[in-house]
């Protein structure tokens, strides 16, 4: 049992609170999807060393949580997080985010409209850029 404060609080929150399910009204939806998790999500490390580099980077990492992060009633702890690039970004402006992509471009090209063959090595085909 948790101690009386924080029984008072959860059943403050449960009495005048929403649940996630009413609040978007059934609409729950998959999530982010990278496109490749190995490029696009990064440690704490990699991230105070992408901002050491370029502090304009912070503009492009986020914090980034698993469902299986998320605990109830416990604060949320971030260890991960999310080079964030959706379209529009003009990479050239985070040189030290696109260097770092640079690694995985292989990875990330979106296949060609007109590519023959069976193995493409990137992505799938779409009109968006490869970071």
């Amino acid at each position: 049992m948790a101690n009386p404060q924080v029984q008072v609080l959860l059943e403050k929150l449960q009495r005048v609170g929403v649940p996630l399910d009413e609040y978007v009204k059934g609409q729950l939806f998959y999530g982010i999807k990278t496109g490749l998790n190995e490029a696009f999500v990064i440690d704490a490390k990699t991230r105070e060393r992408l901002i050491a580099k370029d502090p304009k980077s912070t503009e492009l990492i986020r914090p980034f949580l698993l469902g299986r992060d998320i605990k109830r009633y416990q604060p949320l702890t971030c260890q991960q997080f999310l080079i964030f690039t959706r379209q529009g970004v003009n990479i050239d402006q985070s040189p030290a985010i696109k260097q770092y992509l640079r690694r995985f471009k292989k990875s990330l090209t979106p296949k060609p409209k007109r590519w023959q063959g069976e193995n493409w090595p990137g992505r799938k085909p779409g009109s968006y850029q490869w970071y």
